[in-house]
């Protein structure tokens, strides 16, 4: 009996807590408020496609999480975060197939102890069969009613879920280059927002059945590894039946230098319970943090998004230049809560300033690639125009065509919109398109009055020419049938064939049933016969060959297999140049020591602390020969040489000119070395130009600032002693054929105090008088825009040789008589060793440029700022980064590989900031003849 009363007293004890627990009783210790039960629940089944059941209520306020029950089970199915979570049918795998009930309970913790609502029901049909569309990231999305106006905003709510397996460490590409598949993938956490809303977006795509939308979640939010943003776009591509060209072009930009381009990611679409198809998610253009990230929210500064603009449509700013007519719309900064109407105003109005001065230097002096890089960002304006022209852009010059000012200078860029690209285009709308009825022949994107003005400067065209060879291995790529590389056809099949499949798939089938052959009124599907899904994407391979076939005949690139490997070898080993590269046999000196039979002019001002006001003219006194050897500091004894000051708080601006004691031919100058002091110090810095003149036309030869020199002293007192080298390896071929009689400096901003200049200094090749002699062949046989052979400078020590006299001695008549035909061209190819020019002197001159000296390379954050020494006749250098010394020994691994034409470049990723130790190397290129030479890599610099 004892044992029977027991047991009686556990069972008892067993049933009270379940009873308990059914209705809701709480622990004496637990005494919290009542718990709001949901409201408005629903049950969307995506069953047959994901075997998901979407769940959408309204939350409580006090709510911490859901329970979902089935019928009048007591365990709970699962847990779900807020309205758009959603079961599996593998967490129903015990439940029947047929109608059931769904519950949810609201649920707050309490003492550790869950404390529960009421539940609320509602009928669903558990399915008999289970889709397995999983293999694809996927977004649903509930919407009680979306109206048909696109510019209407419908709140929603959006689900986002990841592929089985996970695709974390997946192969993409970002802002930072290409990243290989990762040995085992890891989930992305789903994205559950009920606060929403959508529109239809675009323009031409708005009007098409399958609808393109603007997302804006309630909060900024990363998706699927894309950085944290607010507002995303979930892309059509309704009008590319290959559903690929958006993603190429994006991601050929992102890999190649065109800055701040969209990253994306392939997703299925979920809309009101039906399948949607295939979308792209990608980041919109916009001018914010982690997106096209310019300052143009801030009113005191220049930055803007602008975008080609010819539709004027309402509610948007735009502004046409007054020099070249172009029309931009204004895309960022918009006017609102953050900037005022007369701020944004005032923006456009500098914008507007800033692009006229640049038409004008494109219009007048458009030869001049120096003075237009001082207004545009040179290898942006490249890679932009070599994406664009790839992928011939219907769009370009017409919308979607952006460029953004940031930091005072004009950067283009970045990619938008390119689904009417490569062939996909109607012939009877854009009969311009084709060329004698081939779209994958002609240039398209020279129309852009910028472009077709830069294709005019020799030197600009030769950069594209050599960036397109450069990029064959990646362009090659895009549509080889044996390429494996991330931004490939190919792997874009592999990774998303089946939801491509599934997008055109009939919906009886359980696919979303778009059209392959759909009359859009734009594309080149209706007159295509195409069939199956992969039959547009056959088109695209075929097309993307046919193309780069075309544009290598145009550049040149005769030998494309070649080009391939040679490109190959490069990007995955940047010590590996091109097969127009000539390597040098020997490594240059990084300095240049000028000899006794150099000539030069040494001037050396005689009046001191003359005040002066606007421009005035000064003769020195010449000291020709004085000066051995560059290095050595020439004539640079303050104490024993008066000079020209310009100073004064009075004089805001200041110049003089220093008249040479003989006319140079400028093309034979080699540098210009300036002794001065600044005496604004850093709480006044200036700006000061070097000109060249001859008969009162002056042309700039540099710019330098005062805040470059060390400061001494309190506020006002002088510098300490700086020396300014003016290389002039730039304007060798832009004064080719021009003399030169006076050196100009001058104040480019207003000063409080000025400058003192002691001497100048004027190293040449020969005495090049100018006019030349008549009877006497000019030293410069080539066109202005070209450089010419026997300008080159040597980019070593003259090499021993009959008709070379040592160094130190007096020159011998050389046993080469000078000839008066003028120097040939020198063609070089792959195999050259050494190529050389040997100009009528005799004097062998190297086409290879000196080896480059990283003087300073400063970090901060997602940049470095890399400081170069100048070299003589040079067209630009190329700086690679790496994250490891080993790496930049061996030359292998670069995270940046970027090229300039400036001495002082900022490099910005955002990889930067998660590696401390940084180091960089450069070299030296120079393009000749549409050839281009690279010297050899500079030693490796710490970035600190």
């Amino acid at each position: 009996m004892k044992v029977l009363r027991k047991v009686t007293s556990v069972m008892l004890v067993i049933a009270l807590a379940v009873t308990c627990a059914n209705l809701n009783l709480r622990p004496k210790n637990v005494q919290a408020a009542e718990v709001d039960p949901v409201t408005n629940l629903s049950v969307t089944s995506y069953c047959d496609w994901t075997g998901k059941y979407l769940i959408y209520f309204t939350a409580p306020t006090t709510a911490e999480g859901y329970k979902v029950f089935v019928d009048d089970a007591t365990q709970p199915v699962a847990t779900i975060t807020g309205s758009g979570g959603y079961v599996t049918n593998e967490q129903l795998s015990q439940i029947t197939p047929g109608e059931h009930q769904m519950k949810v309970a609201a649920y707050v913790t309490v003492d550790g102890v869950e404390v529960l609502s009421e539940k609320v029901s509602k009928k669903f049909n558990k399915s008999v069969q289970t889709g397995v569309a999983t293999d694809i990231p996927q977004i649903y999305i509930k919407s009680g009613n979306i109206t048909g106006d696109y510019r209407a905003e419908n709140d929603v709510s959006v689900t986002v879920v990841d592929q089985d397996g996970g695709s974390k460490g997946q192969a993409c590409i970002d802002d930072e280059g290409a990243h290989p598949n990762a040995a085992s993938f890891k989930t992305y956490a789903d994205i559950v927002d009920s606060k929403s809303n959508i529109k239809i977006r675009g323009n031409t795509t708005a009007g098409q059945p399958k609808k393109a939308w603007n997302i804006k979640l309630s909060g900024k939010t990363s998706i699927l590894g894309l950085p944290k943003g607010k507002k995303w776009n979930l892309l059509a591509n309704s009008m590319d039946k290959s559903l690929m060209r958006d993603t190429l072009s994006y991601n050929f930009g992102l890999e190649n230098g065109v800055k701040y381009t969209s990253q994306s990611r392939y997703v299925d679409v979920y809309l009101n319970g039906e399948f949607k198809g295939n979308y792209q998610l990608c980041e919109p253009v916009e001018a914010k943090s982690n997106r096209v990230e310019t300052d143009a929210y801030n009113a005191e500064n220049n930055d803007i998004l602008l975008e080609v603009g010819t539709r004027n449509e309402p509610d948007v700013d735009h502004f046409t230049t007054g020099i070249l007519r172009q029309t931009f719309d204004v895309n960022d900064p918009e006017k609102g809560d953050d900037l005022s109407d007369d701020e944004v105003n005032a923006k456009i109005d500098r914008a507007r300033t800033f692009l006229n001065e640049f038409e004008n230097v494109l219009r007048n002096n458009g030869d001049d690639l120096y003075e237009i890089s001082r207004y545009i960002d040179i290898d942006t304006f490249v890679d932009f125009y070599i994406a664009n022209e790839l992928f011939k852009n219907v769009d370009f010059n017409f919308s979607s065509t952006r460029f953004y000012i940031k930091d005072n200078k004009l950067y283009a860029g970045p990619m938008w919109d390119l689904d009417l690209s490569s062939g996909n285009c109607k012939s009877s709308y854009y009969t311009d398109y084709y060329v004698n009825g081939d779209s994958a022949k002609g240039f398209r994107c020279r129309n852009l009055e910028y472009y077709k003005r830069l294709f005019k400067n020799a030197e600009f065209e030769a950069l594209v020419k050599k960036r397109y060879y450069d990029l064959q291995f990646q362009i090659q790529n895009l549509y080889r049938n044996d390429s494996t590389a991330v931004n490939s056809i190919n792997h874009l099949i592999e990774t998303y064939g089946n939801s491509f499949e599934r997008n055109y798939r009939d919906k009886s089938q359980f696919g979303a049933g778009w059209p392959i052959r759909y009359d859009d009124g734009y594309s080149y599907a209706a007159e295509s016969g195409w069939q199956t899904w992969m039959d547009p994407i056959n088109f695209l391979r075929d097309w993307l060959t046919r193309r780069n076939n075309w544009i290598c005949q145009e550049f040149g690139i005769d030998d494309m297999a070649q080009a391939y490997e040679d490109s190959r070898e490069w990007s995955e080993n940047p010590t590996t140049a091109a097969p127009t590269t000539a390597r040098p046999t020997t490594e240059a000196p990084t300095t240049k020591e000028h000899k006794p039979q150099d000539y030069y002019d040494s001037l050396v001002a005689t009046d001191r602390n003359i005040a002066l006001k606007g421009t005035a003219s000064h003769v020195g006194k010449h000291r020709e020969g004085k000066a051995e050897n560059l290095n050595d500091g020439i004539i640079n004894v303050w104490d024993n040489w008066d000079a020209v000051t310009v100073n004064g708080n009075e004089y805001k601006e200041g110049s003089f000119d220093i008249a040479l004691d003989k006319a140079y031919d400028a093309s034979t100058i080699d540098q210009v070395v300036v002794y001065w002091r600044t005496a604004d110090n850093k709480f006044h810095p200036s700006n000061y130009k070097v000109q060249f003149g001859y008969n009162g036309e002056f042309r700039t030869v540099a710019d330098v600032t005062s805040a470059d020199f060390p400061t001494e002293g309190t506020n006002g007192s002088w510098n300490a002693d700086g020396r300014f080298v003016v290389d002039t390896d730039f304007t060798k071929e832009r004064l080719a054929q021009a003399g030169v009689d006076t050196v100009r400096i001058f104040v480019d901003t207003p000063s409080d105090y000025g400058f003192q200049a002691r001497e100048v200094c004027v190293f040449a090749e020969s005495p090049g008088k100018y006019p030349p002699d008549p009877t006497t062949a000019a030293p410069t046989t080539l066109a202005p825009t070209t450089l010419a052979p026997t300008t080159l400078a040597p980019t070593t020590e003259p090499p021993v040789d009959p008709t070379v006299v040592p160094t130190g001695e007096t020159p011998v008549e050389p046993t080469v008589a000078p000839t008066d035909e003028p120097t040939k061209d020198q063609t070089v190819n792959p195999t050259d060793k050494k190529p050389t020019v040997k100009p009528s002197g005799g004097t062998k001159y190297s086409n290879i440029p000196g080896r480059a000296t990283v003087i300073k390379a400063k970090k901060s954050a997602k940049k470095i700022k890399v400081t170069l020494k100048k070299l003589n006749r040079v067209s630009g250098y190329q700086i690679a980064v790496y994250k490891s010394k080993k790496n930049a020994k061996k030359n292998k691994k670069a995270i940046v590989k970027r090229y300039t034409i400036t001495l002082n470049t900022k490099i910005k990723s955002k990889k930067f900031a998660r590696i401390k130790k940084l180091y960089v190397r450069a070299r030296a290129y120079a393009i000749i003849t549409g050839k281009v030479y690279f010297g050899r890599w500079s030693a490796i610099k710490k970035a600190k």
